[in-house]
């Protein structure tokens, strides 16, 4: 009625568990890697040039503790950069010489 379990048996069973994890985790990082990628492949990468990952950088306080500034830095740098462009777009572009003696 009763049967003693080999102990090797357990150990292939909490092996078996932590593999289940590892793997789902990896198989969610490597979906939202792949996801990002193909939605916006240069925010991608400014995200990674910038040290963070979009799966990692997603997640909430027990997992990441970096505030949005840290997780985002690349992407708020080229977002001010392209504001800052837009603003001051005319003074940035050359000046033919036509457009020199029109402009006053």
């Amino acid at each position: 009625m009763f049967c003693i379990a080999d102990p090797e048996t357990g150990f292939y069973f909490v092996l078996g568990g932590v593999g289940a994890i590892l793997g789902a985790i990896g198989w969610c990082w490597g979906f939202t890697n792949i996801c990002t990628f193909l939605y916006s492949p240069r925010y991608y990468r400014l995200w990674k040039k910038g040290g963070g990952d979009p799966f990692f950088d997603t997640l909430d306080f027990p997992l990441n503790t970096d505030t949005d500034s840290v997780r985002y830095q690349e992407l708020y740098q080229e977002k001010a950069r392209q504001e800052f462009e837009e603003c001051f777009r005319r003074l940035l572009l050359p000046i033919s010489p036509e457009e020199s003696t029109t402009r006053t």
